[in-house]
């Protein structure tokens, strides 16, 4: 039976479970009975040994919460306070060490070491697309007239590739086109 104070904390732990998914756990523990030193059960959650430290440490009990990642997966705890003393916790635990969060890929992709790598894939990829594209309007034999010039501009500009800064440069430098004038048939294009 769950204390009438915890009561109002139902709410918030159902919306944070929905919240955060299956990959955690969010639940609430009675203080009562939480303490009770039976031995450490391999099986029980990392949790449980956690609000046990809370309860027989006299500074733990000073803090609005506790977090650990030390040796596997994540587990935060906050502690609900009653008028006088504890009167239990909300848990949030990781269920699965093993799986990749979006927040670590992105860390590991926008790391020092690996942004010089994305930016040249970048540029690649862009300069691709911009060839892709000339391919489409260069003619090997002709002089390209203003209007074939801004067609190209135009698809380019249809395609997104102005949104990234620095496009001119590599536009010009695929087709031959001065950036000036490459700015020129932008301007007209977005006037249209």
């Amino acid at each position: 039976m769950m204390k009438e104070e915890l009561k109002a904390y139902e709410s918030l732990a159902k919306f944070l479970s929905q919240s955060l998914g299956d990959r955690y756990e969010v639940s609430l523990c009675d203080a009562e009975g939480a303490g009770e030193e039976n031995g450490k059960d391999e099986s029980e959650p990392r949790e449980v040994g956690m609000i046990r430290d809370i309860l027989a440490s006299t500074e733990l009990k000073k803090q609005d919460y506790i977090v650990s990642a030390a040796d596997g997966p994540k587990t935060s705890i906050y502690i609900i306070r009653g008028k006088e003393d504890i009167e239990g916790f909300l848990c949030i635990r990781e269920k699965d060490e093993g799986s990749v969060t979006v927040r670590e890929v992105l860390d590991q992709i926008l790391s020092p070491e690996s942004t010089s790598s994305v930016n040249a894939e970048v540029e690649n990829l862009m300069k691709e697309k911009i060839e892709s594209i000339w391919q489409k309007y260069k003619s090997a034999n002709a002089k390209m007239t203003k209007e074939v010039k801004k067609d190209f501009v135009r698809e380019l500009f249809e395609a997104g590739m102005f949104r990234m800064k620095g496009i001119a440069p590599k536009v010009a430098e695929v087709s031959g086109i001065s950036q000036a004038s490459i700015y020129r048939y932008l301007a007209e294009v977005v006037e249209e």
